[in-house]
């Protein structure tokens, strides 16, 4: 080692290294199709639906002798016709994120596309990295301001209807934001078996004669 008293031609080193680890690859999982099945109750889209399939399916070359490749072939063109003439189901809930999902779905499809040019490329890029962060802190951004003022439109509404007494309209509004569970009690039978037991109270005083008789049976 070296000391006063003695010499290497091995002279100590320091050097800092700044090590990034590259995140890991997100498989991208395709979402189920749903088609909207609820246009199909007017006569028209019934009616346009069923030409589309009736004139498109001669032409298509279903009889190749192999019955999985002919599957594939008339469903995925059913798969076809069925969004272009009756699109995706989109699910609504009363929420902040739904009334806006035409909005963010631009911010957040571009800031998903910055995130595939990272998981793709070899070498990470600090101009990339700076771009991702600035899209990350714009989303976040965006979304707090939607979000704040949807709760502040909800909030002068309900106090609106407060106000005005309509309690009806502003129970049934509190109801769709706080979502309660639906709890269905299941009815029972009496001890004759003759009556059926639906009231909580009488349920309840059923199963605790059960038990008191389960329990203190005499062997």
């Amino acid at each position: 080692m070296r000391g006063a008293n003695c010499w290497t031609d091995h002279p100590l080193v320091v050097s800092r290294l700044k090590l990034r680890l590259r995140p890991p690859r997100r498989a991208c999982r395709a979402r189920p199709t749903s088609f909207d099945v609820e246009k199909l109750q007017a006569l028209e889209v019934q009616s346009v639906f069923a030409e589309a399939i009736s004139k498109s399916i001669p032409h298509l070359d279903i009889d190749t002798g192999s019955l999985e490749a002919d599957w594939n072939t008339l469903s995925s063109h059913i798969v076809y016709v069925g969004t272009q003439v009756l699109g995706l189901k989109k699910r609504f809930n009363e929420d902040w994120f739904d009334e806006n999902d035409e909005k963010l779905a631009v911010i957040l499809e571009r800031h998903r596309n910055f995130l595939r040019q990272q998981n793709h490329s070899r070498s990470q890029c600090n101009s990339l990295l700076e771009t991702i962060r600035n899209s990350g802190s714009t989303l976040r951004k965006t979304t707090r301001e939607m979000k704040d003022s949807w709760w502040s439109r909800k909030a002068e509404y309900l106090q609106w209807l407060s106000d005005t007494k309509q309690l009806g309209t502003f129970y049934a509004e509190v109801r769709k934001l706080v979502a309660p569970k639906h709890r269905s009690s299941v009815p029972l039978k009496s001890r004759s078996g003759e009556q059926r037991l639906t009231a909580k109270e009488d349920v309840l005083k059923r199963w605790a004669e059960h038990f008191k008789e389960l329990l203190n049976e005499v062997q």
